[in-house]
């Protein structure tokens, strides 16, 4: 009989557990356009998000750009090359990424070539793969982003 109450303790505790795991976060964010009407709003409203993310993008970008060129200002003769570097790669990558993002979002709309829907889904591409970029640059060079 114990083993019985050792199994259903076991099962209990298993189920609560379970119970208090996150959901899923493989759904789908939800739609930032669902309130428009027409596909002309749904491609008003997606380029807008597109453009607000390509513009937090240039000021993160750029605030990068500022922090770096800010220490090698103000960095001895050794790590003055080490900043340099760093610039030239960051800005060799985010060019690298231009090209990437340009082609990537071109292909996704030419899925749709033609239709009414092709813009909204390039500008779709453009805000996540602007949103992902942040992210990388945020990750990549928080050291240059903290406040000092």
């Amino acid at each position: 009989m114990p083993s019985v109450f050792r199994l259903i303790a076991v099962l209990c505790l298993a189920t609560a557990v379970w119970s208090q795991q996150p959901p899923d976060s493989k759904k789908p964010p939800a739609d930032p356009c669902a309130a428009a009407q027409s596909q002309m709003e749904i491609t008003e409203c997606w380029g807008k998000l597109a453009n607000k993310a390509e513009t937090d993008l240039t000021t993160l970008y750029q605030k990068i750009q500022k922090a770096i060129q800010a220490r090698i200002a103000s960095e001895d003769s050794q790590l003055k090359g080490y900043e340099q570097r760093a610039l030239a790669k960051l800005n060799a990558a985010q060019l690298a990424w231009t090209h990437y993002r340009d082609a990537q979002c071109d292909a996704a709309g030419q899925q749709y070539e033609g239709g009414t829907i092709e813009p909204s889904v390039e500008s779709g591409c453009h805000k996540e793969l602007a949103d992902q970029r942040m992210k990388e640059l945020r990750d990549t060079y928080a050291i240059y982003l903290k406040v000092k």
